[in-house]
Formats: C-alpha cells, sequence, structure tokens
C-alpha cells in the first residue's frame, strides 16, 4: 500500500540535471565499477558454491566430477561429422 501511494505522490522533475554521462569508456570510474562488480560476482559464486559442497556432500561431488570428466572425454573423442550432427540437432530444436 506505501507503494502505491509514493508512486501517485511522485512527479517528474521540471528541470535537467547538470551531470552528463563519462564522455570516455576507459574511465577509470567504469573500470573501478566493473571491477568492484566483477569482485561482488566472485565473492557471490565461491559462497554457493561452499553451500552448494555442504548441502551436497563429498560423495555426490565425486559423482558428478566423474560424470563431467567422462562426458568430455566422449565429446573429445567425436569426429567432426558427429560434431556438426549435434550443432545442427541444437540449432534445429532451438528455433
Amino acid at each position: 500500500m506505501l507503494r502505491v501511494i509514493l508512486i501517485v505522490m511522485t512527479s517528474t522533475k521540471k528541470t535537467k540535471l547538470q551531470t552528463r554521462p563519462l564522455a570516455s569508456v576507459f574511465h577509470p570510474a567504469l573500470f573501478t565499477s566493473i571491477l568492484g562488480q566483477m569482485a561482488i560476482h566472485l565473492g557471490c559464486m565461491i559462497y554457493i558454491v561452499s553451500l552448494a559442497k555442504e548441502a551436497m556432500g563429498e560423495d555426490e561431488l565425486d559423482a558428478i566430477k566423474k560424470f563431467e570428466d567422462e562426458r568430455n572425454k566422449k565429446i573429445g573423442g567425436m569426429s567432426d561429422e558427429e560434431l556438426e550432427d549435434i550443432w545442427w540437432f541444437l540449432k534445429v530444436r532451438g528455433v
């Protein structure tokens, strides 16, 4: 209910702000922002992986690693024609 009241009470500004976007894509502020976002993302991923390891346990984690290794070996052993067939199937299925 409070959101509705606040939205109704707001109005657009009559004057433009004096601040403008940065003139260069290579501004240090943009690099700092990107590095900060990457650090936050990496921290979240590390935290989520630790939670998943804790919830699954070592046995299930080893089973997943084994499955991925077998899958990668199978894909690595495929010929170019087989890979082209797979890519064609994925493209057709996505349409």
